[in-house]
């Protein structure tokens, strides 16, 4: 028996596969095949209480040509678990959902496209450590060497992001719906963006010239690109022992808030200055 024992149930034939309810506390599930040879290796039950469970051993089909099981049922699912030996989530599984976590188990292999959309209560997604395929840092979802930015989640705190230099792509809806996120810093490294934040979103993005960040940005209404092809210049006096920054506002802001940093890195500020030290000067890298 997969389904709980707790309760004394009446089977009725309504539901994609069947619905049940206790008699005793009027608890309710509905139960369907998620399986993509739709022979009930994969179910999916979903109790009154907006309680998502999916068991049993395989890949999930997925929903990119046609609606969840319980797509009237979307904004009151709250809690999604996953049981182990379930191996993929289907395209668009969970779009939609009111779920603010989610755990990726270790079985996990294959996350399809848009699982996350639409989940505006989203605020951090999990990946079980020893899963051999996806990685989460803060709560963010990437494979596993971090080279790809799959999911930010909506609801996630903070206004402003730098994107680790280890990433070269950012997949497509990776920033939909980010309801708090004002700011994403893009290093060189990006190589492949398509449309990841949504038309409705307003987002600032800081990058270099010439990127491929800066080239998805342009003529966007939605993005303000901040663009940043220069680094302070630095002037030695005739002995050598003083420097003065001159173009210290970095003209454009970019990728650096605070340019230079004249006490060996402690502090970084963006002010015109002439520096007694020069063995403590640091330009920080744009």
């Amino acid at each position: 028996e997969i389904l709980t024992s707790d309760h004394n149930y009446i089977d009725t034939a309504e539901g994609d596969f069947y619905e049940s309810e206790c008699y005793d506390c009027g608890y309710k599930f509905v139960v369907w095949d998620l399986s993509e040879t739709n022979n009930r290796d994969i179910l999916a039950q979903l109790s009154n209480i907006g309680e998502l469970l999916i068991i049993g051993k395989g890949r999930m089909k997925d929903f990119d040509t046609e609606e969840v099981p319980w797509k009237d049922k979307k904004s009151e699912i709250t809690t999604i678990e996953m049981m182990e030996e379930v191996v993929s989530i289907g395209d668009k599984a969970f779009e939609g959902t009111s779920i603010e976590n989610i755990i990726i188990h270790k079985d996990i292999e294959d996350i399809g496209d848009r699982v996350f959309e639409n989940c505006n209560n989203l605020k951090e997604i999990i990946v079980d450590s020893e899963n051999e395929n996806y990685i989460s840092e803060d709560g963010i979802l990437f494979n596993k060497d971090k080279t790809v930015l799959i999911r930010y989640p909506s609801a996630k705190e903070g206004e402003k992001y730098v994107v680790p230099e280890t990433v070269k792509e950012i997949k497509e809806t990776a920033f939909y719906n980010v309801n708090k996120l004002k700011t994403i810093v893009m290093p060189d490294t990006v190589k492949m963006i398509t449309d990841i934040v949504d038309q409705n979103t307003q987002i600032t993005i800081w990058c270099r010239k010439g990127t491929v960040a800066e080239t998805y940005g342009t003529g966007k209404a939605n993005i303000t690109l901040k663009l940043d092809n220069e680094v302070p210049e630095v002037i030695l006096d005739e002995s050598g022992n003083t420097v003065t920054i001159i173009n210290a506002e970095d003209k454009g802001v970019g990728l650096a808030e605070s340019p230079y940093s004249y006490d060996d890195g402690n502090t970084w500020t963006n002010e015109i200055k002439t520096v007694e030290d020069k063995e403590l000067f640091q330009v920080r890298d744009l």
